[in-house]
């Protein structure tokens, strides 16, 4: 393991502040093109786009919270085995992490497309909104797959102990997504359907830009065919943090669903109000994430 990246020696506080920062910097790239999103579906689109496009976000929350709980799995699970030095199981560990993440891919966007119109009436979408959260469901559900592999990618860099690396290809998606948004959106005229698949766009090449690096032989890892296979050792030991780590961000996501179908019943203006405010609400969290992301790492690490 390079001492560069090591999480196991050294200064603890010092560690943990440098792991972290990058960790807070990346969450907050992420919500700004969240809320750049917003702000050019607001000014294009207008309140109904917004509204669509709140609902629709709250809905994706829920379902990336699987994303979330696997990357978590993983990324423990590859910290503990970089801490040993056990390259065989890190390796089997990173590529137990992307076999299970495109499983779930999968599962998710069948499920997801067969639910969401359902998902949507629950929810009491504005009618004048509906096509809108329909047309932003769709992309995002056929998208998944990159959302996913981009999540699992950044993982297991943070598992080896670097949070810079997923830096700088979160500021490479926000860039992408930003001059994506103007040109599907406003130039083509594209709605809410051109800002998901701005989205859809950019991680998709920072999923590609990432999965270069892990794969290419610039990190520790090497993965080969029986890598990708699931053993069940690695399988139980990922999914045993990440099961409990998913349910806890989908209790949490699923809240914030309630409270959007409590506001769309209201007019669609009071809902696109909704959706900026629960949305720039999650800045507040960022330190927290952060900082608890770095302390799952070290503690996997050091363990």
């Amino acid at each position: 393991m390079g001492q560069e990246n090591s999480l196991t020696a050294g200064n603890v506080t010092g560690a943990l502040v440098r792991f972290s920062v990058p960790l807070f910097l990346s969450n907050l790239l992420q919500s700004v093109y969240g809320i750049v999103d917003m702000a050019v579906v607001g000014h294009f689109v207008g309140s109904a786009g917004l509204a669509a496009t709140g609902s629709a976000a709250m809905l994706g929350l829920l379902i990336l919270s699987v994303s979330t709980g696997i990357a978590t799995g993983g990324a423990v699970l590859i910290a503990r085995y970089e801490g040993a030095g056990d390259a065989e199981r890190r390796d089997a560990a990173a590529g137990a992490l992307f076999s299970l993440s495109f499983l779930a891919a999968a599962l998710v966007t069948a499920l997801g497309l067969a639910a969401y119109p359902a998902v949507f009436r629950w929810m009491e979408v504005p009618p004048q909104a509906m096509p809108y959260a329909i047309g932003y469901m769709k992309v995002t559900l056929w998208g998944a797959v990159f959302v996913f592999g981009y999540n699992a990618v950044c993982a297991a860099l943070r598992g080896l102990g670097d949070s810079k690396r997923p830096l700088f290809y979160v500021g490479v998606a926000s860039a992408l997504n930003v001059i994506l948004d103007v040109a599907l959106v406003g130039a083509m005229g594209l709605g809410t359907s051109g800002a998901a698949a701005a989205t859809v766009a950019a991680q998709g090449i920072s999923f590609l830009l990432a999965a270069g690096r892990l794969l290419g032989g610039k990190t520790p890892v090497r993965l080969t065919a029986q890598s990708f296979r699931l053993r069940k050792e690695i399988c139980v030991g990922l999914l045993a943090v990440g099961i409990p780590t998913a349910a806890q961000q989908a209790v949490l996501n699923l809240s914030y669903l309630f409270v959007t179908g409590m506001l769309n019943s209201y007019d669609v203006t009071v809902a696109a109000a909704a959706g900026i405010g629960l949305k720039v609400n999650t800045f507040a969290a960022m330190p927290c994430w952060a900082v608890g992301q770095a302390i799952t790492v070290m503690t996997g690490q050091n363990l």
